[in-house]
């Protein structure tokens, strides 16, 4: 069992050079009859690699390649080649190792579930050089200066453990907006978990017309009938005295038939919800006495039959959610995916796409420990990764003259007309 596991990394480099490299890149055009020193397949490598690096500048990735490759190149030569076919070279490579390489069939067996697929969709926001705003604005605060984000919508099929999507858009598009994006990925079986900020009744009848299944946190203010009648009714009538309650309701102006459960908090947690809420500095909420009394249970919509699933279940499988999170703590923890230097903007999205492509690998990985039966800490393996993946990608150690001419290269001073260095400068001083 140990020598399996010990190859196990070693097996991901081969599997990088297995990708249809030259093909894909001769589509998008990055490349063409002399691709020079750096091929494809060399580019994908150390773009990948990349994302463990703790400085995004193009020094940094010139490095990197050469100690990947055994021979020098200059910054200038990776600013050249970090263009827009790159960045097409990278999205196409994105979608086979999504597509291809992590699909369901090339590992183990998923969980077993009354669900084809458990999807659990979030995005996590990266802040930008400023010098990006006009492509990607970020959130405006009150001194109004101009900021940068992105956002990456994700979404992953927790039974497998398989990453079903990525999209990169700007901050100014929220979650509400991405909500429909899903919907033609959605096959008929499949259960999607979201939070309040994807929260849309027309996505959410799009989704049950498919076959598939939501399941959402109840928004608070919308209006409610229950079956047979047509004058709203109130929802903290209808929870008041109860620990439970699991029933049909028709919401919205269209009156979308849904489940909703409610299950009533223990009473120090319902108190910090409402600490919590009281103490938002968000002036436009302005939440009345019946709002604080609903922070008392915990409020879902779904459209799952009672029959497939029970309310414990469900809210159990809603708690499955904070999985993500998880995930994406160790995407800034350990992989860096928000560290950026003042770059271009191919050269920023060079490292985006780069870095997710590497958390595509790193997933295969954690899968093929999980299918030999090893209870595995995403953050512990993610720690390990980034400590050691440039270890496991090398061809060899570096022998010692490789080294001492990377050392030549990459740490003289750079030649500046109008600029002199300290050797200079104390040569001059001593005449």
């Amino acid at each position: 069992m140990l020598h399996s596991l010990l190859l196990l990394p070693r097996d991901l480099p081969g599997k990088i050079d297995s990708l249809p490299c030259d093909q894909l890149a001769r589509n998008v055009g990055f490349l063409r009859r002399n691709c020079g020193k750096m091929t494809p397949a060399g580019f994908l490598k150390t773009a990948c690699l990349f994302g463990l690096d703790s400085s995004a500048s193009l020094s940094a990735f010139a490095k990197l390649w050469a100690l990947l490759h055994g021979d020098t190149l200059s910054k200038q030569a990776v600013a050249k080649r970090c263009s827009a076919a790159s960045v097409a070279f990278l999205e196409s490579v994105l979608r086979v190792v999504i597509d291809s390489v992590l699909h369901p069939s090339s590992r183990s067996a998923p969980l077993p579930s009354a669900f084809r697929r458990l999807l659990v969709q979030d995005s996590t926001t990266l802040s930008l050089p400023v010098r990006l705003a006009h492509v990607f604005p970020g959130p405006s605060n009150q001194s109004s200066a101009k900021q940068s984000s992105l956002k990456i919508q994700a979404t992953l099929d927790l039974l497998c453990n398989r990453w079903v999507r990525f999209k990169i858009t700007p901050y100014t598009c929220n979650d509400q907006s991405a909500s429909p994006d899903l919907l033609d990925e959605l096959r008929a079986g499949d259960l999607l978990i979201r939070d309040l900020g994807y929260f849309v009744l027309g996505v959410f009848r799009r989704i049950h017309e498919g076959g598939a299944y939501f399941l959402s946190r109840w928004r608070q203010g919308l209006q409610i009938t229950l079956p047979g009648n047509s004058v709203p009714h109130d929802l903290l009538g209808l929870l008041r005295g109860r620990a439970l309650w699991d029933g049909p309701v028709l919401v919205g102006e269209d009156r979308l038939a849904i489940r909703l459960i409610a299950v009533r908090l223990p009473g120090h947690v319902a108190a910090e919800r409402r600490r919590k809420a009281r103490a938002s500095r968000d002036k436009r909420l302005s939440h009345n006495p019946k709002y604080y009394e609903l922070l008392g249970w915990n409020i879902f919509i779904t459209n799952v039959p009672e029959t497939m699933a029970s309310a414990d279940v469900l809210v159990r499988l809603y708690g499955l959610r904070w999985r993500i999170e998880t995930i994406f703590k160790t995407w800034k923890s350990h992989f860096r995916i928000h560290q950026f230097t003042n770059a271009s903007l191919e050269q920023v999205l060079v490292v985006v796409l780069g870095k997710l492509i590497w958390i595509g690998w790193f997933s295969l990985h954690f899968n093929a420990l999980a299918a030999q039966g090893l209870q595995v800490s995403v953050l512990k393996l993610a720690q390990w990764w980034s400590a050691h993946a440039l270890q496991v990608f090398l061809p060899e150690p570096p022998d010692l003259d490789t080294l001492a001419r990377n050392i030549r290269y990459y740490c003289r001073y750079e030649r500046r007309p109008h600029r002199h260095n300290y050797l200079e400068k104390l040569e001059a001083a001593l005449g």
